[in-house]
């Protein structure tokens, strides 16, 4: 019976579905929505304010996806010694000061005396994008795999997906409309507008799970975890084996 009560108590730390506007999927749609804002922007003004060549332009757009692929191993470490939490506003807080950096790099007066620095500016900033995207996405994924239920788990993954997928066809067109209306600078400032309401979003909307035991469920202490799992109920010991000096005292003289 005390078996079959540990294993029936559902985790402290699962959530509903309708818990997860606020942590993932609002975050999740404007994250993406603010890293696709200067998808058309990047190379058109890279090529008409800077002057750049094909080849550098390219170069500077494809080291968002070095970093993220440098950002993984880090940040599945980072997130089991800091937790989900932490590691999720980690990376937002790295990807707003990438963006941060962009819009620093389109305030500042071009000449030939500047365009190498506005280029390195440039590229670093892409980088750091991509460490702050890997980090976010491994911590959120790990996020969802400790807190959704696994019934709901599939579903939740489809609406980040979906998330995602909006905000792809959304945020190039709005970066286009933006660069054409007031130009760089105000893609990349909107661009850091987001970044912070992201950031906020999950400061505010993601709850702090408590880290987990040595037990498989966190609900379930360790010592009534190995007591179940040896078949004995949680609140009994095994019995201490009778001392050789009591065994003597025992036997008849």
């Amino acid at each position: 019976q005390s078996q079959g009560h540990h294993r029936s108590r559902p985790m402290a730390t699962k959530i509903r579905f309708r818990e997860l506007l606020w942590p993932v999927f609002l975050p999740a749609l404007a994250a993406t929505l603010a890293q696709t804002l200067p998808v058309p922007v990047l190379p058109i003004w890279m090529d008409d304010a800077l002057s750049q060549e094909a080849a550098s332009i390219g170069f500077v757009v494809s080291l968002q996806g070095l970093g993220s692929f440098v950002a993984g191993a880090p940040a599945g470490l980072l997130t089991g010694k800091l937790g989900e939490r932490y590691a999720m506003l980690t990376g937002a807080g790295i990807r707003l000061l990438a963006y941060l950096a962009c819009f620093a790099a389109a305030l500042m007066s071009v000449d030939e005396w500047t365009v190498p620095a506005v280029v390195l500016l440039l590229s670093v900033a892409r980088f750091i994008t991509g460490l702050g995207m890997g980090t976010f996405q491994v911590a959120r994924q790990t996020f969802l795999a400790a807190a959704v239920p696994k019934a709901l788990r599939g579903r939740t993954n489809s609406l980040v997906g979906g998330c995602a997928r909006v905000a792809n066809f959304v945020g190039p067109a709005v970066g286009g409309w933006l660069y054409q209306a007031g130009g760089a600078t105000w893609t990349f400032a909107i661009q850091s507008v987001i970044g912070v309401l992201v950031l906020a979003l999950l400061i505010f909307g993601v709850p702090q799970r408590p880290k987990s035991s040595s037990s498989p469920n966190p609900a379930i202490p360790a010592s009534s975890s190995t007591a179940c799992s040896n078949g004995a109920p949680a609140h009994t010991r095994p019995e201490a084996e009778p001392s050789e000096t009591a065994r003597a005292g025992a036997t008849p003289s």
